[in-house]
């Protein structure tokens, strides 16, 4: 953005050593990532004469610090939020409402048909909460375990996030 150019060249123009990540574009519009250090070189006047960088490509560790963030914040059977999220969430937000969701007797679908059918049934049914959810901006959907859910929302009124928990529950009866 101009505003972090702007504060780097306000920086090293001001005879300070600057020190952090860019985010550049190679020719092809490819992004990569840059860890560099910029100082001024001055001269015997103790004016700036040139700058000196040091860059290192630091793009794979961020795709690895992403990808590591994304399975650590992501269910892997129905690829919804999971509980961690929740929890960032819920902590950086403020007048924020939670309907929890259990599917009760669950795990007689497991223990009668099996895991695999189960974990089908599990996908069909964060699938319905995600048709839902898509309809509200403000739902954030997570699966916290599991035959467990949650739907988060952020500054919705009362009686909305009642009229959803209802809709839920016909479906889940369904």
């Amino acid at each position: 953005s101009k505003s972090f150019y702007t504060n780097l060249w306000e920086k090293i123009t001001s005879k300070e050593t600057w020190r952090g990540r860019i985010k550049n574009i190679k020719k092809d519009g490819t992004p990569y990532w840059i860890d560099a250090t910029i100082s001024p070189i001055l001269d015997a006047k103790d004016e700036i004469c040139e700058y000196i960088t040091i860059r290192h490509n630091i793009t794979q560790l961020i795709d690895q610090k992403d990808k590591l963030r994304h399975l650590a914040t992501t269910d892997s059977l129905t690829k919804l939020r999971n509980r961690n999220a929740l929890r960032e969430d819920i902590l950086k937000s403020k007048n924020l409402s939670i309907v929890l969701i259990k599917i009760d007797s669950f795990s007689q679908i497991n223990d009668f048909y099996g895991h695999e059918l189960g974990d089908k049934v599990l996908i069909k049914f964060a699938m319905k909460l995600s048709h839902i959810s898509s309809k509200y901006e403000e739902l954030e959907l997570f699966r916290v375990s599991g035959d467990e859910f949650a739907i988060l929302t952020i500054n919705m009124p009362s009686h909305t996030v009642i009229k959803i928990a209802q809709t839920i529950s016909k479906i889940i009866n369904s």
